[in-house]
Formats: structure tokens, sequence, C-alpha cells
């Protein structure tokens, strides 16, 4: 008989999971904990100290009948269960991930109750040469007879958590996801009308209790943009406990907007209702449904809530700012161009609209930033730095534009301890704005922080998990740490959700090449070029491999198709820098990093941690460009 089932309870630390009336208790209090998340607590209780497979908690807790998509079903809920924990992944008291197989419980854990258990002796104990050596099909049935045994106990877990009378809870978070508001309007051309309306109430929505309510963020939720599925397999998929839902139909200068609110967990409509106003007061609008929902989450799970503390009024450039975000996400440089007219134009029209000021300076930093590298930071970034600060005159509580100057601070400045302070007041203000914490990973990741650039990425992550941005950021966290098999399996999971996610193949490309895989890495810097459209960065990319794998020839062809480009638009000297270090030409890699350096390229920030120039880290000139960036140790 194996342990969970001559057990009624588990104890472990300061927590208790009480089997018989399935609840996790801490000091004696009820922690909130949906039925999934403690199910898999109990399967890895039972099983402590062993590796418990993906493979097998879906065989056992996910039905093949009853869920889609079971990768991110199993992340969330573990996820939660870490939260209810106050566990971590990255330094983890009791729950601990093993790389591409699964989980084990690690701390010291009593079961109690039922036939009393005592400690195998060593004779009980299968010696460590009969453990290797037992045959596949034995360990096969144990494992079997052990699930089966836990099923029965999980059923009576379930069925008690029903029957369960509410107690005293322990604080938790309320995960809740604002799905695509449905375009109906019948002019044409209206989607980016619909998607900014949704953008928006995932900000507000973010902002009304952050210690007690997260939002899953636009990137992931896009992607359920005209579903079919329903509201209880989009809950499952992404881990949420409420959803809202809603359509905009617009007609000349009238909009109609209506909303509803659903538990997952029953499908109940908690909340409904629909306004119509004219367009100059959309935002009033927003605010008036983001405010009827936090009243009735307030009944329902919340505490009372701040919502209606910050009243965004009217603005007649509101929808030259809707259209000015939409063609900021498209990250190429005509659309970033359109989205500074756009925002130029919404602030004519309305110059104390602080959330435009905010939308133009993140454009205008992103023309000159590293990834895009447009336009010379020097053009670009004061006028950035401008619209930041007058975005912060006309609203201090503005996360947008403390995050935004933040990233000047660090990619232009090399002020890193300004920019993680600005992050973190950014984050303070909106915690469930996915970006920022990905910002916050890139900081830490430049001052050599990496265990905490890793988690910082991870909670972007778990905020936007369908975002390729947010998957990719976090492999690219492992690469800086050099924990390169995580980074290979992160950013295969990132390929998996965007196949052209070309950052991504560049990632994986660089991580190859870390791991001594030189045919391989070039082969994925080669997908990134392509699917870029020939990058001018992944472009440099490629000729330092090739550099470095000693295969002049194409190394300096693209040195060639460099200076072909620079003379009709912008390339980086940090560009020419990467090709020649591969090659080993210190005294072109120095000329060219030092020119960089004079250019305020954002790609300076990583110098100190970027494992492509490790070959130039015992030249003297290489401590003292760091010392000159702002590298003091």
């Amino acid at each position: 008989m194996d342990e969970a089932s001559r057990s009624s309870a588990f104890r472990f630390g300061v927590f208790e999971v009480d089997l018989k009336e399935g609840e996790l208790l801490k000091q004696g209090l009820r922690v909130k904990l949906q039925e999934r998340p403690l199910e898999i607590l109990t399967l890895l209780l039972s099983r402590k100290g062993e590796v418990v497979t993906r493979g097998e908690l879906r065989d056992t807790l996910w039905p093949a009948d009853s869920f889609v998509d079971f990768d991110h079903s199993l992340n969330a809920a573990v996820n939660k269960l870490r939260e209810a924990l106050g566990d971590s992944a990255e330094n983890p008291r009791f729950i601990e991930t093993v790389p591409r197989r699964g989980y084990r419980f690690i701390a010291p854990a009593e079961a109690v109750g039922g036939a009393p258990h005592a400690e195998k002796t060593a004779q009980e104990e299968p010696t460590p040469a009969v453990v290797r050596t037992a045959p596949p099909r034995a360990r096969g049935v144990r494992i079997a007879a052990a699930l089966a045994a836990l099923v029965v106990v999980l059923t009576g877990l379930h069925l008690a958590r029903r029957r369960a009378a509410p107690t005293v809870t322990a604080p938790t978070r309320i995960l809740l996801a604002a799905l695509p508001f449905r375009n109906l309007s019948l002019a044409p051309g209206q989607d980016y009308f619909s998607e900014g309306v949704t953008e928006e109430m995932i900000a507000q929505l973010g902002a009304l209790h952050p210690e007690r309510l997260r939002v899953i963020a636009r990137t992931t939720v896009m992607r359920y943009k005209d579903t079919n599925k329903g509201i209880d397999e989009i809950g499952r998929e992404l881990g949420v406990d409420y959803v809202v839902e809603g359509s905009v139909r617009r007609a000349g200068e009238r909009v109609r907007i209506t909303a509803q609110l659903i538990q997952v967990s029953n499908q109940n409509i908690v909340w409904a209702d629909s306004y119509e106003r004219d367009l100059a007061d959309v935002l009033g609008i927003q605010r008036d449904v983001a405010g009827n929902i936090a009243r009735s989450l307030a009944v329902e799970v919340l505490p009372r809530s701040p919502a209606g503390e910050k009243q965004p009024g009217r603005s007649a450039g509101y929808e030259a700012y809707l259209r000015g975000r939409f063609f900021r996400e498209k990250l190429t440089e005509d659309a970033l161009q359109k989205s500074i007219d756009y925002f130029q134009e919404a602030i004519a029209k309305d110059p104390d609209f602080a959330p435009a000021y905010a939308g133009l300076a993140d454009s205008y930093r992103m023309m000159g930033a590293p990834g895009w590298s447009f336009t010379p930071p020097g053009e670009v970034v004061p006028r950035a730095r401008a619209a930041a600060l007058r975005a912060l005159e006309l609203d201090s509580k503005l996360a947008e534009a403390y995050a935004v100057l933040a990233m000047i601070q660090l990619y232009y400045d090399w002020d890193f301890n300004g920019a993680e302070e600005q992050l973190k007041r950014a984050i303070q203000i909106n915690p469930s704005d996915p970006k920022t914490h990905v910002w916050y990973s890139g900081c830490l990741t430049a001052l050599g922080r990496f265990d905490e650039a890793i988690a910082a990425a991870r909670r972007g992550q778990q905020l936007d998990p369908l975002s390729s941005i947010t998957n990719q950021t976090l492999a690219i966290r492992y690469y800086y740490a050099r924990r390169y098999e995580e980074a290979i399996d992160q950013f295969d999971k990132t390929l998996e959700l965007d196949p052209n996610a070309f950052v991504a193949r560049w990632g994986l490309g660089q991580t190859h090449w870390q791991m001594g895989r030189r045919d391989a890495a070039i082969a994925e810097l080669q997908k990134a070029v392509d699917a870029s459209g020939g990058s001018v960065y992944f472009r440099s990319w490629l000729g330092y491999l090739y550099g470095a794998a000693g295969r002049k020839a194409p190394a300096l062809s693209v040195l060639a198709e460099l200076d072909q480009i620079a003379r009709e638009k912008y390339v980086s000297p940090f560009h020419r820098a990467l090709v020649y270090t591969g090659l080993g030409d210190r005294q072109q890699a120095f000329f060219w990093l030092e020119k960089a350096r004079e250019e305020r390229s954002g790609w300076m920030a990583f110098l100190n941690v970027e494992p492509a120039f490790d070959s130039l880290r015992a030249d003297p000139r290489f401590a003292d460009l760091l010392h000159r960036i702002g590298f003091t140790s």
C-alpha cells in the first residue's frame, strides 16, 4: 500500500495537507488553493524525493478528454502552487523543477494518520545496485499501483473540497484574463479601435488591486481573438479564475461597449453591463467598466478596491493615441514612424494627455534601441526623454513613463542603479504589466544579478504566458547566466509557440555555439537572418560565428554587406565590432567598440556579461572600456 493511501495528511514546514478535508493549511489556517494545484502537491508528496514526470502528471490528473493545452495548464497550476507555498522556481524550498522531465518535492515531509508510518530499515530497503538493475516492467507496475491508489485519494480530496465549509483563508492573488473585445463595427478597418479598448481595459484592470489581482497580458489574450473556444476551455489553458469578455460597436462618433465578468469554475456571469456614449468619452466608459468589475470582484474575493481613485478624463486625441499604439506594436521602422506621427497628432489635439507623451517616448526610444537601431541613439533618445518627463509632469503615477525613462537610463545613460529604481517604481504602480518585468530582467542582467533577472523574466512570462517575447526573454536570461541547457529548452518552447520568432532563433544559435555545436549554431543564425528579412543585427551575429569558426571569407563578406547597407541607412558600430571580434582582429574590434561607446549604443550595457566578448576580457583595453561605460567592478 502506498504512502498516500495509508495517510490522512502530510506535514512539511508550517504547512499541512489534509487529505480527508481536501485542504492546504498554514499554521492551522486554510490557504485558498484550487483543486488542480492541490492535487499536484498531493501527488508530489506521495512520491517525495522522486521525480514525478510531466507525463505521469498528465496521465493521472489531466484525462485525455478534459484539456487542450497541457503544458500551459500544468505550468499555471505549478505557479499557483508555488505562490501559495511562498516557494520559488529559482531557489526552491519545496518543489524543484527538473528540466525536461518534471518536478520533485525536496523538503522533509511527514505522513500522518492512517497506518503508522516508520522509516524503512536497511534490510527492507533495496540496495542501490538492485534499484538500478530492476526490470523496467516491475518499476512500471509499482508506479501504476501507486498512481492507482493516489487516484482514489485525489477523488476523495476533490469531493471533500466541494463540501468543505468556508474557513479563514490566507491572502492569495486572483488571476483574471480580459479577452479581446470583439469588433462589431460596421465600418471596415476598426480592429485598431477594439484592440485599443482591450489593451486599455487590461491596463486599468491591472491597476485595480495589484496586491490581490493579477491580469494576463495583451499578447497572450490576443491569441484568443475570434476564437470558438469556450470560457471553460480558455480558463483551463490560462489557469485563470475569472474572464472578462465583451464587444465594441462603433457607428460614427458613437460607441457601444458591452462587457461581462465570468467565473471560470462554474461559468456564472458575475456581472454584465453595456454602455453607449460619444466617442470622446471612451476613457470614461473604460473607467466605468473597470470600476464595476472591481466592485464585483470585491464582493466575491477582494478587499475594498481602490478603483475609482484615478479617474481618467476625456481626451480629444484618444483615437489618434490608439492608432499610435496599434502601429508601435508592429515593431518595424515604418510602423514606428507612423506611431510617432499618431502620438504627435494626439498631443496636438490634447496637449495634456499624458499617455500620448508616454507612447511617443517609447516609440522614439525604440527607434534607437538595441534590437532595432533604426536611428543613431543621439538623434532620438533626447526626444524620448523629454516626452517621458512631460508625461510624468502631467501624471506622476503613469507606470509606462517611468519604465520608458528607466530604459533610457539603462541603454543610453548607463545609469544602472537609476534604471533599477525607476523600474521598481513602475512595477509598484502596475505590477501586472509583463513588459516592465521583462525590462527589469534586462537591467538585472546588465548588473550581473542573474538569479534575480531570471526571476523577473519568469514573472513577465507568467503574466503573458503565450507571448514569444516573454518566453524568449526568459531563455535569453538563462543564456546570459550561462545556464545553457535551460536556455535551449526555453528557446525551443518559444519556437513551439511562434515558429517565426527570429530572436529565439538567434538565441538558440548563440547557445548552441557556447555549447560547442558550431554547425547547429550557424544554421540557426542563418534561419534568424532569413526570418527577420535580412536584419543587420542578425547578419552581424552570423558574421561573428563565421569568423569564430575560422570561416574568414564569409565573415568578410558580412562586413562588406554592412558597408553597403551603411551607404543608405544607419548601421551601429557595434555590429562591425561583433564581426571583428569573431575574426580575432582585436585592433578593429576595439576601434569599433569605442565608436559604439561614443554613439551611446545600447548594446554596450551588456558588454560586461556578453559571452561573445570573452576573448577580449584579458585585454587591459576591455577593462578600461567597461570602466568608462560605468561598470565599477
